[in-house]
């Protein structure tokens, strides 16, 4: 029988890979793994700002009149948090550019 100390040993020895969905709020493409009370939602997101004083408060979007339209744009080149906001606004401007990129 092996000793303790030798198995110990061994189990040293070894690299254990996790997968990337055991940690934080990521997951599989069939299922995502999130943490309870993280932000889902752009309104929970940036309801999240406002409460850890990143925001004062969650603006006024200024073309729906409402502070539940805003979307949330992710980082360039798959970065995580959030980059910038849009207007969750339908329709286009007068200049042609839509809404949604403002």
């Amino acid at each position: 029988m092996t000793d303790f100390a030798a198995i110990a040993a061994q189990l040293e020895g070894q690299a254990i890979e996790l997968p990337s969905w055991a940690f934080g709020n990521s997951g599989t493409r069939f299922k995502v793994f999130a943490t309870p009370g993280t932000p889902r939602t752009v309104q929970e997101k940036l309801a999240d700002l406002a409460d850890k004083r990143y925001l004062r408060t969650i603006p006024m979007d200024p073309i729906t009149e409402s502070r539940e339209t805003w979307q949330i744009v992710p980082p360039p080149e798959g970065g995580s948090g959030i980059y910038d906001v849009h207007s969750g606004a339908q329709g286009t401007a007068s200049d042609g550019t839509s809404y949604a990129e403002w």
